[in-house]
């Protein structure tokens, strides 16, 4: 290679690197030449970020790539009429099939059906040799149709009970686990100033792709649907998430921080005053100055910070 590159800075792409033999071996060489600027992509089954720490040994920087936002897909808004009317559009669309590439492209719910399969089977099944695949099915399918909601172990045992189906919290757990490691779900945490206390708490479940929570629609989904695009979004502008308890007022979806800016988002398809009292009780409870409330369309108005959708979404 250096023969044809002989001067100046060299960049080696790799993808699916895990299909090559030795993949770590292989890297860790081609990293300690010091000839190289490395850069590697593959699939999560293989790539898991629990694993490349001991594999690569501090020879690397991980980024998660999830599948295309809305701004990637919509790209510049302009501030006129036809513009943001095509944002909404986008959004709308995007809200049913979701980022990835080759559904987005066809708007095929049957692609999206198999990348989903894909992942079941190559990034979940295989990945964590899972013997029982229709109970894990069945557990696979209730997280994935629980997405924006809160949940307990001992809430999904009895589901699956219900259903038939008898596990242990421990076969739910792992099972569970499985999922958020091939970067089918996420979860976030109710914040608690007790760290004890957190870990007995319901968590809330997202899914990786709004395309997929849309094989899930139980009917008037779209306020969950933005729900979790938001938390997408949230995740990939790098902020902590936790979602927040205000007393008799309720819940609040999102209590984020990233350094020293702290923020409550509160999403909803259309505003009511339970959403403004509730952020107003829940930024005096913590004492914060910053909050968010994410419609469809509305804009700012009684002293509250209200942000369309599209537009937020769609800012760097």
């Amino acid at each position: 290679m250096r023969s044809e590159f002989q001067e100046g800075r060299v960049f080696l792409f790799l993808d699916e690197v895990q299909e090559w033999e030795d993949w770590d071996a292989r890297l860790r060489w081609l990293h300690d030449v010091k000839d190289f600027k490395l850069v590697v992509s593959g699939s999560s089954s293989a790539l898991l970020s629990s694993e490349i720490p001991s594999r690569l040994r501090g020879r690397h920087s991980s980024t998660l790539l999830l599948p295309l936002s809305f701004a990637e897909l919509v790209g510049e808004v302009k501030n006129d009429f036809r513009s943001t009317g095509r944002a909404k559009g986008v959004l709308e669309e995007y809200m049913k099939w979701g980022g990835f590439p080759d559904v987005w492209l066809h708007k095929s719910r049957e692609r999206l059906v198999d990348a989903l399969n894909a992942m079941f089977y190559r990034d979940a099944v295989e990945r964590g040799s899972i013997r029982n695949v229709a109970e894990f099915r069945e557990v696979f399918n209730y997280l994935l149709s629980s997405y924006s909601n809160p949940l307990t172990w001992n809430s999904l045992r009895k589901v699956m009970r219900h259903q038939g189906v008898e596990l242990d919290v421990k076969t739910i757990m792992n099972y569970a686990e499985y999922m958020r490691e091939a970067y089918l779900i996420f979860f976030t945490s109710r914040f608690s100033h007790s760290q004890r206390l957190i870990s007995s708490l319901p968590r809330k479940v997202y899914v990786v792709d709004p395309g997929i929570a849309s094989l899930f629609d139980q009917g008037m989904d779209e306020g969950r649907k933005l729900e979790n695009v938001v938390f997408l979004e949230l995740l990939r502008r790098g902020w902590e998430v936790w979602y927040y308890r205000v007393d008799e007022e309720g819940e609040i979806d999102f209590l984020v921080k990233k350094g020293e800016r702290n923020a409550l988002i509160e999403v909803s398809l259309e505003i009511d005053d339970s959403h403004v009292k509730r952020l107003r009780r829940g930024m005096d409870s913590l004492h914060l100055r910053e909050e968010i409330l994410i419609t469809l369309n509305e804009e700012d108005r009684d002293g509250i910070r209200i942000v369309p959708a599209w537009k937020w979404l769609a800012k760097d």
